[in-house]
């Protein structure tokens, strides 16, 4: 049995039967019992919606990361670290992404593919390729903004189901209303923050910086450059590592999956304000890079390695403040040339 269940998980394929076959197969039983308690309950119609969730889940897992014919996967820029897990114990994770080259594929061939998809990924983020960072207030601020009218609107449509149906439609409800107030908070501070304080980008010098090598450019905001914040700017160079855990305190206690991070390196530094290129305020950054930190992780996934440059400044009401998520390859990588 043992060595079955390592047969069926090995390698992407494997894991991709092996979530095709749960998702399915939940999905088809949570199907049935909805179409049974329907005749009896309307609730089952909710039922039946999360059994078609499940099953379309497991067709999409089977489609992303089954390998198509004639083709195998390699993984690309693997990332080994020790975590330090919710209980306090320590397990080996790697983080990787899979691409699929033919079958037959030379080594150079490979190597090619993965540089290849490096620069893919690398171009994915324009602000990257043209060293003009926008920050992620900007970028993701539309983001929340959509969430926060679609958990809204959710919202509204649990406290009719609690209205009509009671019970367990109440707990749903609550869930949604303080997640729609969490989402309409961000929305908000970063819409006060943008009328206040304008558009920030991060002017980089070089890109992408490279580890070893000095991290150069200038923030350029768009503060009267006649009202300089009191103490200058304040900087923040994070690498931060971010993965998936699955925690569960026992054997009958529900799974839950949930992100977790650390900071593997973080240095501050002072910022003396300067006339940007607008004729704004800007804050002039240069900071060394160690050369034995991960590099970034390109996969544009939620998963992996980030460098997030923050910067804050005093001011009269809200304060000032963004943050920008940077290219900071491996000297040798050829992404972003």
């Amino acid at each position: 049995m043992t060595n079955f269940l390592r047969d069926t998980i090995s390698g992407p394929a494997g894991l991709a039967k092996l979530a095709f076959r749960v998702f399915v197969g939940f999905g088809l039983v949570m199907v049935v019992g909805g179409i049974a308690l329907t005749l009896s309950d309307p609730g089952g119609i909710a039922l039946i919606a999360f059994g078609l969730v499940f099953i379309g889940a497991g067709y999409l897992a089977r489609r992303v990361f089954t390998p198509p014919e004639g083709m195998k996967a390699v993984a690309v820029k693997e990332d080994a670290f020790t975590a330090r897990r919710h209980d306090g114990l320590h397990s080996a994770q790697t983080q990787s992404a899979v691409i699929h080259v033919p079958e037959d594929a030379s080594p150079e061939e490979i190597e090619a593919a993965k540089r290849k998809w490096a620069s893919e990924q690398f171009e994915q983020r324009p602000d990257w390729t043209e060293g003009r960072v926008l920050a992620e207030s900007e970028r993701r601020g539309g983001l929340h903004r959509l969430a926060a009218i679609v958990w809204t609107v959710f919202a509204l449509g649990a406290l009719a189901a609690a209205l009509f149906w009671g019970d367990i439609a109440w707990l749903v409800l609550i869930g949604a209303s303080v997640i729609a107030g969490g989402l309409s908070f961000l929305a908000i501070r970063d819409m006060a923050r943008a009328r206040k304080f304008g558009r920030s980008l991060f002017l980089m010098e070089e890109t992408p910086a490279r580890l070893g090598q000095p991290l150069k450019g200038n923030v350029q905001t768009s503060m009267p450059s006649g009202r300089p914040p009191k103490g200058g700017f304040r900087l923040t160079l994070s690498c931060i590592r971010r993965w998936e855990e699955s925690t569960g305190d026992h054997s009958s206690s529900p799974t839950t999956t949930r992100f977790r991070s650390e900071t593997v390196w973080r240095t501050t530094a002072d910022s003396r304000p300067a006339v940007g290129e607008n004729g704004r305020l800007a804050a002039p950054v240069r900071i060394d890079i160690p050369d034995d930190l991960p590099a970034t992780t390109l996969s544009q996934r939620n998963e992996g390695v980030f460098w997030e440059l923050e910067i804050a400044a005093d001011a009269k009401g809200a304060d000032y403040g963004a943050r920008f998520v940077l290219p900071v390859l491996a000297p040798d990588d050829a992404a972003g040339r």
